[in-house]
């Protein structure tokens, strides 16, 4: 998990290290409320959905 002064918050899975790691971000949570998940290979993640708060559901397709 890490915070960013934006008020963003990114949610990872995996360890990261000095090595980079196989962390991987599955979602991110922005100021505004709205929710980003992520799909894809760490390093080349992209988003697929995003759910607002006025309860609006985006889906996305396609290459990054």
């Amino acid at each position: 998990r890490k915070a960013w002064q934006d008020g963003s918050v990114q949610h990872y899975e995996g360890e990261g290290g000095a090595e980079g790691g196989a962390e991987r971000l599955l979602f991110k949570t922005l100021r505004d409320g709205s929710v980003q998940y992520y799909e894809g290979e760490s390093g080349a993640e992209r988003v697929v959905r995003c759910e607002r708060p006025n309860e609006q559901v985006a889906y996305y397709e396609g290459e990054r």
